[in-house]
Order: structure tokens, then C-alpha cells, then sequence
């Protein structure tokens, strides 16, 4: 999936996020870039899968609190 995006960014910020200030000290955020604008529904229903699969994946492999993910 990653392999048909032409550009993208996806990382854990450890507690650098925008959303620090909110959280506790041991919640990381999952940051997810795209820096283009998307004018291709087909293009945006797949980063939404990949951000789907990579949120199944670190629930996996637990290093996530455990989140239901609901198909849309």
C-alpha cells in the first residue's frame, strides 16, 4: 500500500506532537502527512486504508491501547 503512494509521511512523534499539550506524558501520536491536496476520492480512500492497516498493525503487535477500528 505504501509502495502506491507517491508521497507520504507517517511517523510516532514521542510526545512532540501537536496534540502534547493534551495528552499524558506516555501517549504518542501517530502523524500522518500527505503534502499535496487530494482531488482523487480513489487516492483518499486508499491513504485512509493505510492509516487503517497501520493502526490494525500497532494494535497487533500491542504497542497501542486497544482501539475498534469500524469500517466506513
Amino acid at each position: 500500500m505504501i509502495k502506491r503512494q507517491p508521497r507520504i509521511l507517517l511517523e510516532i512523534k514521542d510526545n512532540k506532537g501537536i496534540f502534547r499539550t493534551h495528552f499524558s506524558q506516555n501517549v504518542d501520536e501517530l502523524y500522518f502527512r500527505v503534502p499535496r491536496v487530494i482531488k482523487d476520492i480513489n487516492v483518499l480512500k486508499g491513504l485512509f486504508g493505510l492509516f487503517e492497516v497501520v493502526l490494525k498493525e500497532l494494535n497487533d503487535i500491542e504497542v497501542t491501547d486497544k482501539c475498534i477500528i469500524k469500517k466506513v
